[in-house]
């Protein structure tokens, strides 16, 4: 008797993960959530200029490309066709079924494969947002994959906006805001710091806004900062200091693993992180330090930039204040450190609970991988 054969199993979509450096420490979060997505019905590989230090020993097939180099033209149409042209580098030969680009700049990459008929995600984070739209040649390359099919992922509906009015397509930029992982950050927080201490934490860059809380820190007597983070500007905020007297007050630690991070968190009045808008015109996407710092029950005081608001809870918007407005991100810190316990302890639960309702590692891998599958055939 002849019995019918047992149907064979989908093949395991494979996604292609373009990166400049993966594995990065600067960005644990996609890192995190690539691991995630391999073996989790995806396949994952990754092709990436360099690897970072995150990448050693990790079980995923991981090759080396070549950096791609482009320069202004008033073609860019025939640049991008030119890029397009070339044959992707596949170690194997196979086409993936979706190549998932992060920075608009892997634009250049994911080309061969749109012209190839591949799905491709493209994720924008801060700059590719911001200073690149600055640039006429950086928006027609993005609307020229917009126009192959490619789709554009942004961290916050502030940032869709920005690329609408641009003129990508509303239905080619999509929102899926990052996500942490609550159970790193174990919810414990502490009472009302005695004295008053604020700290931030991240690359000290144009972008950052440090002199502005420094100036701030100055009009706000018997109050201190921990400074956590290196960067470029470490050695003029150093001098700021200096000339406002402050050198008593502000400790600079440099960079920091990410597991001595929650000390200066939890113990903290507040995490500030006053973003501006860098002269270059750089921007945050949303900074991950303030889903971090909430999650384990820090309270947090932030500037209207970028996808910063969107960041903190309905009830936490009064500690959000303009760019550079040093009066006003004085008087923030000083509403923060004349709460009480009741409301000190109400707004650390509310933001836990924000982080865990909208920036959880876990819903940012389902929603990512519901992405995916949308537009795998």
């Amino acid at each position: 008797m002849q019995t019918n054969p047992e149907p064979q199993a989908a093949p395991t979509p494979r996604v292609l993960q373009l990166f400049n450096v993966f594995g990065a420490p600067t960005e644990q979060t996609w890192f995190d959530a690539v691991c995630r997505l391999n073996g989790n019905g995806f396949d994952v590989e990754v092709r990436c200029e360099e690897r970072g230090s995150l990448a050693v020993g990790v079980n995923i097939d991981s090759e080396i490309v070549d950096r791609i180099h482009v320069t202004p033209t008033d073609d860019v149409s025939g640049q991008m066709q030119r890029l397009a042209d070339t044959q992707p580098p596949d170690v194997d030969g196979a086409l993936p079924d979706l190549a998932h680009g992060h920075f608009g700049t892997r634009v250049l990459h994911a080309a061969p494969y749109l012209q190839r008929g591949v799905s491709v995600v493209i994720s924008l984070y801060g700059y590719d947002a911001s200073r690149l739209l600055r640039d006429r040649c950086w928006v027609e390359r993005y609307r020229w994959a917009a126009e192959r099919g490619a789709v554009f992922v942004v961290l916050a509906d502030s940032l869709r906006e920005r690329l609408i009015a641009r003129g990508l397509p509303a239905a080619a930029v999509r929102v899926v805001r990052l996500g942490v992982d609550p159970e790193d950050w174990r919810f414990d927080p502490e009472p009302q710091p005695k004295p008053v201490r604020f700290v931030f934490v991240g690359r000290l860059s144009p972008k950052k806004g440090v002199a502005v809380l420094l100036e701030a820190l100055a009009r706000f007597p018997d109050s201190g900062l921990d400074v956590v983070g290196d960067g470029p500007l470490r050695s003029t905020l150093e001098e700021l200091c200096e000339t406002l007297g402050l050198q008593h007050r502000v400790a600079f630690h440099g960079q920091l693993p990410r597991t001595r991070i929650d000390r200066y968190l939890r113990r903290a009045t507040a995490l500030v992180a006053p973003s501006v808008v860098a002269p270059d015109g750089d921007e945050e996407g949303t900074p991950v330090v303030l889903m971090e710092a909430q999650a384990l029950g820090a309270l947090c005081i932030t500037t209207a930039h970028a996808g910063n608001p969107e960041v903190l809870p309905p009830g936490a918007q009064d500690l959000v204040v303009p760019e550079h407005d040093v009066a006003a991100l004085a008087g923030a810190m000083q509403r923060v450190a004349a709460f009480d316990s009741t409301e000190r302890e109400t707004r650390q639960r509310a933001g836990r609970a924000w982080v865990e309702k909208r920036y959880a590692l876990p819903r940012m891998v389902d929603e990512l991988a519901a992405l995916y599958r949308e537009f795998i055939d």
